[in-house]
């Protein structure tokens, strides 16, 4: 499960681990909160309301977006399921840890994190220009920081329970919560440094 601001990364990094896993012939799939919420080939372009939970309609959107996301892991049969979704907050965190332990999946936190405010705004300007509609739902800097207020970080209790991979992407930096470096979560850090 990918967690992260908008522009961290994290599709980004979805992409290599997919393609790094299908290399090794293990099925794999990505599964995007942005494909649960809108229709595959509807142009979106989010408005600071579609952003802004303190709108309720826009709350129950979102989190009915992330039940399908849920319902979507319980359905797959793949070996590795890839959530490339913000999980800014916590309650929608809690259903895929649900998830997990009902199910007995092995499940990783890849906390994706990104800084440089300079940065961000070149990216959201790029985002404008950018045909591809998947890659430009956020594209203001005030929507980008109303998503970063609403967020609620990882708490104590994620940090004692839960294996989580904290990536830096700017320092190209991990740290390993509830987890060693070897084995699965040595892999994904390979995989995302490069």
């Amino acid at each position: 499960m990918l967690y992260g601001f908008p522009l961290s990364g994290k599709s980004t990094v979805a992409k290599k681990l997919k393609d790094s896993f299908s290399k090794k012939n293990i099925d794999c799939e990505i599964i995007k909160s942005v494909s649960t919420r809108f229709k595959v080939d509807e142009h979106i372009k989010f408005t600071k309301k579609s952003i802004d939970e303190t709108n309720e309609e826009t709350r129950r959107e979102k989190d009915d977006s992330y039940r399908k996301l849920c319902d979507l892991v319980e359905s797959s049969d793949k070996d590795i399921i890839i959530l490339d979704a913000t999980f800014h907050k916590q309650y929608r965190r809690n259903w895929v840890y649900d998830i997990a332990e009902k199910n007995d999946y092995e499940l990783y936190v890849l906390w994706t994190i990104f800084n440089s405010k300079e940065v961000i705004n070149n990216y959201l300007d790029e985002r404008k220009k950018n045909p591809d509609f998947k890659d430009k739902v956020l594209d203001s800097i005030d929507q980008y920081e109303c998503m970063v207020e609403q967020t609620d970080k990882l708490d104590d209790s994620e940090f004692d329970n839960i294996k989580i991979i904290k990536f830096v992407r700017e320092k190209k930096d991990i740290s390993f919560y509830n987890c060693e470096e070897n084995g699965f979560a040595k892999e994904i850090s390979k995989i995302i440094k490069n």
